[in-house]
């Protein structure tokens, strides 16, 4: 039977999320059957049997239908402190004397950023998450934004509707793993969350830490953006424009995640 991916779900398989508008990946039949009780897959147009007065969007579910594990939100909770290069060092870079650029080339700086973060799939400078779910999963908690400093709490509201914040001696949290993981200890499962949308909530802390500690090959390949930013500040440029520099991908590439963790 052939599915439609409605709502994101993580294929555990294959180490990635699987978007609504993607194929279907190849599922066993135990997988798609949980997905679609999940309310992340349905049947196929061909085959689906139409239901009578179901809503869009989810709207008519049944109030007791289990929630959607694949149901995943991420928020910025604390910025980072600093940015990964510095103004000055952007401003040398460039061989730019005077400081009536200044907007500009910070604006420029968090744009080569947030491209590089991108393209690593990596957050650079220490910065704060949370990633909110709609169950807990069978297995892993696959936490994004690698590299993983540490995992502040890991919540759930429980079937009585009272959040309820898991003990770290119940949980492993590993970090050296890219994306980083967190796992029920050993003896240990998850507990029942309610079925509503953010049941699970997991605070946690990525990055290298101060801009200091950050790889200077990543330092450096953020400057070569900035300063192709700099140089071409139109849509249109007389060259053709990659993505990202070749250079800056040569420098970033080492540190590219092959995992979905962005």
């Amino acid at each position: 039977m052939g599915y439609e991916v409605v709502s994101r779900f993580y294929d555990r398989d294959r180490d990635r999320y699987v978007d609504p508008g993607q194929p279907c990946p190849a599922l066993s039949e135990e997988t798609a059957a949980r997905l679609v009780r999940a309310g992340c897959l349905v049947a196929a147009p061909a085959a689906r049997k139409p239901k009578r007065g179901r809503k869009d969007a989810g709207a008519g579910d049944p109030p007791d239908a289990p929630p959607s594990e694949c149901t995943v939100g991420l928020g910025k909770i604390q910025a980072p402190a600093e940015p990964v290069v510095s103004i000055d060092e952007a401003m040398l870079h460039l061989r730019v004397d005077g400081y009536d650029e200044t907007s500009l080339i910070q604006a420029l700086v968090e744009a080569a950023t947030a491209q590089a973060e991108a393209y690593c799939r990596r957050r650079f400078v220490t910065q704060r998450w949370r990633l909110t779910l709609g169950a807990f999963p069978d297995g892993a908690i696959v936490l994004p934004h690698p590299p993983l400093a540490s995992v502040e709490s890991v919540a759930y509201v429980d079937t009585g509707g009272v959040l309820q914040n898991i003990a770290p001696t119940d949980y492993v949290v590993r970090s050296n793993e890219s994306p980083g993981e967190v796992v029920p200890a050993y003896g240990a499962t998850w507990p029942s969350a309610r079925a509503e949308a953010d049941a699970v909530r997991v605070e946690f802390t990525c990055g290298y830490g101060g801009a200091a500690t950050v790889p200077h090959s990543i330092r450096r390949a953020v400057l070569l953006i900035v300063g192709t930013l700099y140089a071409n500040r139109e849509t249109v440029a007389p060259v053709a424009m990659q993505p990202v520099p070749h250079a800056a991908e040569w420098l970033l590439g080492p540190y590219r995640v092959a995992r979905f963790a962005a």
